[in-house]
């Protein structure tokens, strides 16, 4: 749609409200610090974030600023994680009695495991740099064990 003579019909004020009821979904109606504050609640009540994030028998699931959402809690669990696991960790490496992992590490590494599976079930590009992605998780797999 951006070619040389569509930018205008993406300038258009009837395709921008279109986009706009996509992007909200059912929540349309909802003023912008509702929604704002909705999203913040994930980071806030972890169960919310995972009940809005799975497929379940909801049409929520598949709105893409719900989505966007979830993925955004993900994106900031998971650094909080691996804060916790490589940059400050919770249990010192010099005061280990054995090489066994702590809890944390094996969330650590169950969560890489599952962002390797779904970028190797995921329906992308894998030449040039899409690859890269994948060697970035593996060799976290790998530096964490």
């Amino acid at each position: 749609m951006y070619n040389l003579k569509s930018v205008q019909v993406i300038a258009n004020s009837a395709v921008q409200t279109y986009t706009n009821e996509l992007w909200k979904g059912g929540l349309g109606h909802w003023p912008g610090y509702r929604i704002f504050l909705f999203l913040a609640t994930f980071t806030i009540i972890p169960p919310l974030w995972l009940i809005f994030s799975l497929p379940l028998n909801n049409k929520y699931n598949t709105t893409p600023i719900v989505k966007f959402g979830g993925y955004l809690t993900s994106h900031i669990f998971f650094m909080t994680i691996q804060v916790l696991v490589a940059c400050m960790p919770i249990y010192t490496i010099y005061g280990r009695d054995s090489l066994a992992p702590y809890w944390i590490e094996w969330i650590w590494f169950i969560w890489l495991s599952g962002l390797l599976l779904g970028e190797l079930i995921s329906p992308q590009d894998r030449t040039g740099l899409g690859a890269v992605k994948i060697v970035i998780i593996v060799l976290s797999i790998v530096s964490s064990l």
